[in-house]
């Protein structure tokens, strides 16, 4: 191929990806005067240590999302700790795997007009256990299913309520869903701060 040929095929695919545009990613569910009470009536007394994972940056975000909860005495990753901490988190599997994974490739093919939808899952399957005890672990499955829209549908999709173009695990109402979870999961987590 010519460098006039390399140039165009990439001039072109550039204009696709940015002709094919928008995208808008539905979030979750706000919680309900009663589910915000459960979350703040809960509390965990542990300092959790969270393990390093193979995806870049997952455990930092990992780390956010849970001090976020504010249901810890202290969310840290593992290495930072100058003790052992009580609990440790690990990524089991990604739950996003579609939504990451797929290349729109219909979307761009019409340049945006014709939308892909995609149903997916949220954020991280997370496995938590004492040191030492990885088969005493408490797993919070991912979070409820969402809808991923690529195209210029999108665009219209994010002024709506519950609609964004953003990370949908950096919002603060996925961390406030995984606070109902862990919350709802206290009596658990707490037998695993006891000896076996």
């Amino acid at each position: 191929m010519s460098p006039r040929q390399v140039a165009t095929v990439v001039l072109c695919g550039a204009a696709t990806g940015l002709l094919s545009g928008c995208g808008s990613i539905q979030l979750p569910r706000a919680l309900s005067p009663a589910e915000r009470a459960e979350v703040r009536a809960a509390s965990i007394p542990a300092v959790v240590g969270v393990l390093p994972s193979s995806v870049r940056g997952e455990a930092e975000t990992v780390r956010e999302i849970l001090n976020g909860t504010a249901l810890f005495n202290r969310v840290a990753l593992a290495e930072d700790l100058d003790r052992p901490p009580d609990l440790l988190v690990e990524v089991e599997e990604p739950c996003d795997r579609k939504a990451t994974t797929l290349v729109p490739m219909f979307t761009w093919l019409t340049l945006g007009f014709l939308p892909t939808w995609i149903h997916d899952g949220y954020g991280d399957s997370l496995a938590i256990y004492p040191p030492g005890s990885p088969e005493r672990r408490v797993v919070i499955g991912c979070g409820p299913d969402r809808t991923v829209v690529f195209g210029w549908l999108g665009a219209p999709l994010n002024v709506l309520p519950g609609w964004a173009f953003t990370d949908p695990v950096k919002h603060p109402r996925y961390v406030h869903r995984l606070a109902l979870e862990l919350a709802r999961r206290e009596e658990d987590l707490r037998a695993l701060l006891e000896p076996p």
